[in-house]
């Protein structure tokens, strides 16, 4: 294993405290970095137009959705970022065109764009077209663009409030303008669906989201373009004079998304909710081809390449995810079948514009040549220092000089670093105190605890540490997904349940926490801070877990009751901050 990899180390914040207003749900110990609220209790948008903005033109601009004075969110974003990023109209096919992208990878479609049209009275944006050049994802945009109400919107909550009809805020979609006009109808419009969970969107609801697109879109008219077969299906029942629908496709057997080759081992996934699951589980591996009847909202992570039984578009989720990472990625007709032989084997794979190739006589040695000319390389990574011990607070960090940053990340990690970089610019003004546990005692931690495993074909008893260098070497491990997750968790439970954490270090932290925070019984937030994360090639967001601990709570007292209760007894802070043995800091997800 090389020496600098799966490093990590604590920091550590005042959690809860009595009268400070830290008012966040800890019913979890586990809350991640990227488990955030959404951001916000918004009424409505009501924010008033900058000076700067003519009076005429918001004097002139309704909210389209409540035909009541308002003003346009959309002018407010531009006059706020400085350029173009949505539009409440539309008035010409130019105006299309500068919000649109082209999309050749589809032979019905020129040009497509995004859309929002609110489902509920409590989302705050009314219909808009999102500009497609700049934000190809509606969640990118919704985090971006408006960031008062969504700054810390999760993928999963974006996912509930445009997918769960119970809990639905915007219906999404994408917006179309066909090569040729079908009938007389030259535009049309997607819908974003959770068919897989069988909650398919009624006639009703789409007349309701083409009245509204077409409200934006006045000098043009509107049909709804089924993108699967299961839209299909349901558009064949519905009466056409209430709701146009494009039927004007040609059979279609194949379409090429991202172009190039490679290797990997096909994965067939029969429904969308068994790829997530697997996903969700660590079962789906950089070295996996996955193959899907249906279009997946996202991709859990890096995979080998791509091909679903069911067309995508130039904006599709998965296309945009698969074009960043450059995999190969194109739609197959009838694709579960198609590679229903090859399920399991390891093949090479060429995707071109006029159809794709499969090669079975390949052998791991081909892939793996493959695989390193094209894995990304990390430069300049910092080589952890495994003897340095001081616990020094984020602001007293030295880090004005290149030579001080570099010593620092060797010894507290990129998040640490940068941290106590920021600190050095915004000043104790802008701070909150913490203070930093490098990297030796996370050395110590992996050498010094030992579980009983299966390494090798042989059952023996092995040190943390040695088990990853024995991984790192393991041919099954590095290709076989569920193994190595298999393996994983082994080392994820006796990490978390079979190890110990020395009597010195709790005494070290306890005495640091009584210096820093006044009282060795205040809850703190314990923070990753690895030394491939936060760089510029890595930035490793959602990597690790925070956890909120009271120090005070590893010297005995109430098993029941945290040490820290006592000093809480703010209202703002009547959720009890769940006590968390010092001998659990040491996260499972550190390795």
């Amino acid at each position: 294993m090389k020496p600098y990899l799966a490093v990590l180390l604590l920091f550590v914040f005042v959690a809860c405290s009595a009268g400070e207003g830290n008012d966040f749900d800890t019913n979890s110990n586990h809350d991640t970095d990227r488990d955030q609220p959404v951001g916000g209790d918004v009424d409505g948008f009501e924010v008033e137009l900058d000076n700067e903005i003519d009076d005429a033109e918001s004097s002139e601009t309704l909210d389209t959705d409540t035909d009541r004075p308002g003003t346009d969110p959309c002018l407010l974003a531009e006059s706020r970022l400085g350029e173009s990023v949505c539009s409440t109209a539309l008035t010409t096919e130019l105006d299309f065109d500068l919000l649109s992208v082209t999309d050749a990878s589809n032979v019905s479609i020129s040009n497509i764009a995004k859309y929002f049209v609110p489902a509920s009275s409590d989302a705050p944006l009314p219909t808009l077209l999102i500009n497609a050049q700049r934000y190809p994802l509606h969640y990118d945009f919704l985090t971006n663009v408006f960031s008062e109400y969504y700054a810390g919107l999760t993928a999963e909550q974006y996912e509930t409030m445009v997918l769960d009809s119970d809990h639905r805020d915007y219906y999404v979609g994408a917006l179309l303008r066909f090569v040729e006009p079908c009938g007389t109808i030259r535009y049309g419009f997607t819908v974003e669906q959770d068919l897989e969970n069988f909650d398919p969107l009624s006639m009703e609801q789409l007349v309701f989201i083409h009245d509204r697109l077409e409200a934006v879109l006045p000098y043009t008219d509107l049909m709804f373009y089924p993108s699967n077969s299961e839209e299909e299906q349901l558009a064949s029942s519905w009466l056409h004079n209430e709701l146009p629908v494009y039927t004007c496709d040609a059979p279609v057997s194949y379409e090429s998304y991202g172009r190039g080759e490679t290797y990997g081992y096909i994965r067939r996934f029969t429904t969308l909710q068994q790829f997530e699951e697997a996903g969700n589980m660590g079962l789906i591996g950089w070295q996996d081809i996955i193959v899907l009847d249906g279009v997946p909202f996202d991709l859990p992570g890096v995979v080998a390449g791509c091909i679903t039984g069911t067309r995508q578009n130039q904006l599709s989720h998965l296309n945009v995810r698969a074009n960043a990472l450059h995999l190969p990625n194109a739609f197959v007709r009838d694709s579960l079948e198609a590679f229903a032989s090859l399920e399991g084997s390891l093949v090479h794979l060429q995707i071109t514009e006029s159809g794709y190739t499969i090669n079975t006589d390949v052998t791991y040695d081909d892939a793996l040549r493959f695989w390193e000319d094209r894995r990304p390389q990390l430069e300049n990574v910092a080589i952890p220092d495994a003897g340095y011990t001081e616990m020094p607070m984020i602001s007293e960090l030295s880090t004005g000089k290149k030579t001080e940053r570099e010593q620092a990340l060797s010894r507290f990690g990129g998040k640490g670093t940068n941290l106590a970089v920021l600190y050095s610019i915004l000043g104790s003004k802008h701070s909150v105190d913490g203070f930093l546990i490098p990297f030796s005692y996370y050395f110590h931690f992996m050498e010094s605890n030992t579980f009983t495993t299966i390494v090798d074909g042989n059952r023996q008893t092995i040190s943390f540490a040695d088990f990853v260098r024995a991984m790192t070497q393991d041919d099954r491990f590095l290709t076989d997904p569920v193994y190595r997750r298999q393996k994983l968790n082994d080392l994820v439970y006796a990490m978390r349940y079979e190890s110990s954490v020395p009597s010195g270090l709790i005494l070290s932290i306890a005495a640091k926490t009584q210096e820093v925070f006044g009282n060795e019984n205040r809850m703190l937030r314990f923070r990753s801070s690895s030394n491939l994360e936060d760089s510029i090639e890595f930035g490793g967001a959602g990597l690790y877990e925070s956890t909120s601990g009271c120090v005070g709570d590893s010297f005995g007292g109430n098993p029941n009751r945290s040490a820290c209760d006592d000093l809480r007894t703010s209202q703002q802070n009547r959720t009890r901050c769940t006590s968390y043995r010092l001998v659990r800091l040491l996260d499972a997800k550190s390795f």
